[in-house]
């Protein structure tokens, strides 16, 4: 499976990012990437910097034109992708979400935010690669440190990026993950009779 990660400096424009977003697509089709994942919601600064700031104008629902390009995107390169945007939700509540569009530009999931600190512990008990995209560049106070990271299932980063704009592609070997949970059974150590 080839990964790729749009390591990304967002500016006040919505459509602008959503530009920059596509192209990164097309350069990660370009690149044979199976997979792309993009920072924490993509289409705007990252707000939640500023203490009472009104953000409801970067708000998005699923039938957003931009949600909408990605999914035409997907279909194009037959590529599985994971947008994040700020989410306005069915019920009310706003929130920032990662999406899951399949390679038929579907989309199928909204998978959790993973920080940083989580990813090798996450990858130390489930023994799957597991990559996290990041945001570069200086938002108001805030300067964003890049470092997107891909780890294989022995916790070596795969790839690695640094403190620039750029797209990251990383090859991850499926068969590691087998390989890996062999040598070091811990999903056998759970204890499900044991949850709350």
């Amino acid at each position: 499976m080839r990964l790729a990660m749009a390591q990304m400096a967002m500016t006040d424009n919505i459509d602008e990012n959503a530009d920059r977003a596509l192209a990164y697509y097309d350069q990660a089709g370009e690149a044979g990437a199976d997979l792309l994942f993009f920072p924490e919601i993509q289409f705007s600064p990252f707000f939640p910097q500023y203490e009472n700031r009104d953000a409801s104008r970067y708000l998005m629902d699923l039938t957003d034109r931009h949600v909408a390009a990605l999914q035409n995107k997907a279909l194009q390169h037959g590529m599985y992708v994971s947008p994040n945007l700020y989410l306005k939700a069915q019920d009310g509540h706003n929130y920032d979400a990662s999406l899951w569009i399949n390679e038929q530009g579907h989309i199928s999931a909204e998978p959790l935010e993973m920080f940083l600190w989580e990813i090798r512990v996450q990858v130390m008990q489930n023994q799957v690669a597991i990559a996290m995209g990041n945001r570069v560049g200086t938002e108001g106070d805030v300067a964003f440190a890049g470092q997107s990271v891909v780890v294989d299932p022995y916790v070596n980063a795969a790839s690695e990026a640094d403190d620039q704009e750029q797209l990251i592609i990383a090859d991850i070997d499926l068969t590691q993950t087998a390989a890996a949970r062999k040598q070091r059974p811990f999903l056998g150590l759970r204890r499900p009779e044991w949850y709350v």
